[in-house]
């Protein structure tokens, strides 16, 4: 990339034959990025020279720069939501989102979204999953510290576009930079960090109901290593944990994984260091 970026978590995302990645935190003076880049996939999987996208002859760049906040796709747009505008924990409730021009991936300008569509509070590091006609955003934090609280938004049309959020449920506890899985009908929350940047060990499981509502949660697994900021991904029936941070100053190198159950039933997860 041309640019040293930080805080990406949760900002990158695979659209069409291309990976994205939205703003983030300047490495040299810590200040949140408006600025996109983004690299062709080939047919093999490897990635080429990062770029600057552009439309109408424009750079392509968030509305508002943004750590710590959550990308994803729905039908035919991308949306931002949350974050934070600084090191300081300056939260955002703001969604914005850009169109999909086509099957290939670009893009359109970002446009702010939250007139139609925002957080009912302000969350930076928190995560986010689409499934069953709802877009879930769980915990994340403020100065204050994590939030357990989940929030959903309807997406109102097969186009993706989405109404206002709403509170929908709380985890047992708030975690901040935890990850989120959609397996079978149930959503995962995945380790995450305490207010003083402890990792949990813990995964909390809830079912969602065919119409998008949310159960209770209850921690069902644990975790072979405590661990936050870390990369997730869903591989050949196999649901993968990957690095991430064990406090605010060591790293975790391990790799874990559990095989999702024929059908993807979550019940019968299990986890293993590889």
């Amino acid at each position: 990339m041309s640019a040293g970026r930080l805080e990406l978590s949760g900002q990158a995302l695979v659209v069409g034959e291309y990976v994205y990645v939205f703003g983030g935190r300047d490495w040299s003076t810590g200040s949140s990025l408006s600025s996109i880049e983004r690299a062709p996939i080939d047919g093999s999987g490897n990635l080429g020279a990062f770029e600057t996208p552009s439309h109408g002859g424009q750079p392509i760049t968030l509305v508002q720069p943004r750590q710590l906040g959550a990308a994803l796709q729905v039908g035919n747009y991308v949306y931002l939501i949350g974050g934070q505008t600084s090191t300081i924990f300056t939260a955002l409730d703001q969604v914005e989102r850009a169109p999909i021009l086509d099957s290939q991936g670009n893009l359109g300008p970002f446009q702010d979204y939250s007139g139609t569509c925002k957080l009912t509070a302000a969350r930076t590091g928190l995560a986010v999953a689409a499934a069953n006609g709802k877009v879930f955003a769980v915990s994340g934090a403020t100065s204050a510290g994590p939030l357990p609280g989940v929030q959903a938004a309807p997406i109102l049309a097969a186009a993706g576009n989405l109404g206002n959020f709403a509170n929908v449920g709380s985890l047992n506890a708030g975690r901040q930079e935890s990850r989120v899985a959609v397996i079978g009908s149930d959503l995962l929350v995945l380790g995450g960090a305490d207010i003083n940047g402890i990792p949990f060990a813990t995964v909390e499981r809830a079912a969602i109901g065919a119409d998008g509502s949310l159960g209770a949660f209850a921690n069902d697994l644990t975790l072979s290593t405590p661990r936050w900021e870390h990369g997730t991904a869903v591989i050949r029936g196999y649901l993968y944990l990957l690095g991430g941070r064990r406090d605010s100053t060591n790293l975790v190198s391990s790799i874990e994984r559990t095989q999702i159950p024929f059908g993807g039933a979550a019940g019968d997860l299990g986890l293993e260091v590889r």
